[in-house]
């Protein structure tokens, strides 16, 4: 007896292997050797070559295991990233001042007693704000006196000396990309004193002098006013070098007139920074931007 194989029921029966086993014998089309290409069969025993690429790259069910647990490693580093972000945002946000310790030196005669102090502080290491364009600040702030035992050199008997501190009590993020410009700019009032070095004193008497909350109106005797500290006021000088940011009140006060600047120790108040320039800054003025 003659079998005739039609050629479409063949290509029919290779797209379906799993029934190809008793057709193909039927149609003679060679379909009952189909085991013969999977290697992974029940008879098939591997060769070197197999052996080979499974030391080096593993065998597909244990790749598939492999990306399982890369993939279950992912979930488990994005949780924990979540849970440090969400951390962050609650506990150190750049909202809430932090204790620090702070060292007292003021009078080099003088052995202050504690000679350091907990005071509260708004900075880059007491909070983190969203971009790194920005730098946490003081947006409120508080004065606080503090007693200490003082012993001043070449004296038996010990004081007790008040001083005045800065307490920040709210923070918050301020831009520090125009950090560079709040030095110098042409559009500020205060630049061209920057520039040729002049004291900025405006005459007045003392009634008609407002200075800074902790500065001090000092009436000279050429009849012109100037803001400074005084001996002994911690705070204020804390402002003059530059290591407190003025108050929002202090620094709106002095953006509208109504403050005269106050007097800095490394150069001119800054009134887009809202501060007295830092050590570090003096030199600034020297170089050409």
């Amino acid at each position: 007896m003659v079998f005739h194989v039609d050629t479409f029921q063949c290509k029919d029966l290779f797209l379906f292997k799993a029934n190809a086993w008793h057709k193909g014998k039927a149609c003679g089309c060679g379909v009952a050797k189909d085991d013969s290409d999977n290697i992974y069969s029940r008879y098939y025993v591997p060769g070197s070559v197999t052996r080979k690429k499974e030391e080096e790259l593993g065998s597909p069910s244990a790749v598939l295991e492999s990306r399982r647990q890369y993939a279950l490693q992912q979930r488990r580093n994005k949780a924990f990233a979540s849970a440090h972000h969400s951390r962050i945002v609650k506990e150190g946000s750049c909202r809430l001042p932090q204790p620090r310790v702070e060292r007292i030196r003021r009078d080099s005669w003088k052995i202050y007693t504690p000679h350091c102090t907990i005071l509260h502080r708004c900075a880059d290491d007491t909070g983190c704000c969203p971009t790194e364009r920005q730098t946490c600040a003081p947006k409120r702030t508080k004065n606080v006196d503090l007693y200490f035992f003082v012993i001043t050199l070449n004296e038996t008997q010990g004081s007790i000396e008040r001083l005045t501190f800065v307490n920040h009590t709210e923070c918050h993020c301020v831009d520090k990309t125009k950090q560079r410009s709040a030095l110098f700019d042409g559009d500020d009032p205060t630049s061209e004193i920057a520039t040729n070095h002049i004291p900025y004193l405006r005459r007045a008497t003392i009634l008609n002098c407002n200075c800074p909350n902790l500065y001090e109106k000092i009436l000279q005797e050429d009849g012109f006013c100037r803001c400074d500290c005084s001996s002994g006021n911690m705070g204020c000088d804390w402002l003059k070098r530059g290591m407190e940011h003025f108050s929002m009140n202090d620094r709106k006060c002095i953006t509208e007139g109504r403050c005269k600047l106050p007097t800095c120790e490394y150069g001119n108040y800054m009134k887009k920074l809202g501060r007295c320039p830092r050590r570090e800054e003096r030199q600034v003025d020297t170089v050409d931007w």
